[in-house]
C-alpha cells in the first residue's frame, strides 16, 4: 500500500480524571480520536461521564459516538499533534507497513478460502507478520506515543489467537488483528495526510 502525501500535517475535574491537566488532555484526545476512527464503540479509553457532559460524546444503540461538537474538538487536537511532531520522521517509520499489509491481505484472502484446519496451519504465517510491525509501532511512538496502542491490542489478538481462537485472526467482530489492522493503517494515513490506494485491506 504505497501511499500518496495530500497535506501537512480541559475536560472539568470529576471522578476518574487525571489531576494532570496535561495528561487529562492526552486521555480526551486519545478517546476522541479513537471514536474518530471507529465511528462508534461499545467502550472507551476513558470513562465516559465528563465527556457527555461536555457534549463531546453521546451514547447510541451502537456504542459512544461523537456529537458535532466531539468531531470540532477532536479535529483541532488532532491538527494541533500534528504541528508538533515530526511528520517526516513518521512517514519514514510507517514506510514498511504498505508491504506488510499486501501480505496480510493475500493471507486474509487464503485464510477466506480454506476449511478451518487449514487455518489453524497459518496461524504462524499471521503472528510472523503482527511481529514484523512491532518494530514499526515502536519508531513510530517514539514520534507520537498513541501509536504504542496498537502493539498492545495486536499482542492481545495474537495471543488470543495462538490460543486457538481462530475468530481472533481476521473476524470484524471482535478485536481481531484485521480489526486492528485497518484502524491503525487508516491512523497512518490521517496523520500524515495521506490517501488511500488499491492495497487498503
Amino acid at each position: 500500500m504505497a501511499a500518496t502525501r495530500t497535506g501537512h500535517g480541559s475536560p472539568g475535574m470529576g471522578p476518574g480524571t487525571s489531576a494532570n491537566p496535561k495528561e487529562s488532555a492526552t486521555d480526551t484526545f486519545a478517546t476522541l480520536h479513537s471514536l474518530a476512527l471507529r465511528g462508534a464503540a461499545r467502550q472507551l479509553p476513558e470513562e465516559p461521564g465528563s465527556l457527555i457532559r461536555e457534549g463531546l460524546v453521546r451514547p447510541t444503540s451502537k456504542g459512544y459516538e461523537l456529537t458535532e461538537l466531539g468531531h470540532r474538538r477532536h479535529r483541532a487536537l488532532f491538527e494541533g499533534e500534528r504541528r508538533s511532531i515530526d511528520l517526516g520522521l513518521l512517514e519514514m517509520a510507517y514506510a514498511r507497513l504498505p508491504g506488510l499489509t499486501r501480505r496480510l491481505r493475500d493471507l486474509s484472502l487464503e485464510w477466506e478460502a480454506n476449511d478451518e484446519l487449514t487455518r489453524g496451519q497459518m496461524v504462524g504465517r499471521l503472528c510472523a507478520i503482527v511481529d514484523e510491525a512491532e518494530l514499526i509501532l515502536r519508531r513510530s511512538a517514539a514520534i507520537a506515543p498513541r501509536f504504542a496502542s496498537y502493539r498492545r491490542r495486536l499482542d492481545a489478538a495474537k495471543y488470543l489467537l495462538l490460543d486457538s481462537d481462530l475468530r481472533y485472526a481476521f473476524e470484524t467482530g471482535v478485536q481481531s488483528i484485521l480489526t486492528v489492522w485497518r484502524e491503525m493503517t487508516e491512523d497512518y494515513l490521517q496523520t500524515l495526510g495521506c490517501a488511500h490506494d488499491e492495497d487498503d485491506l
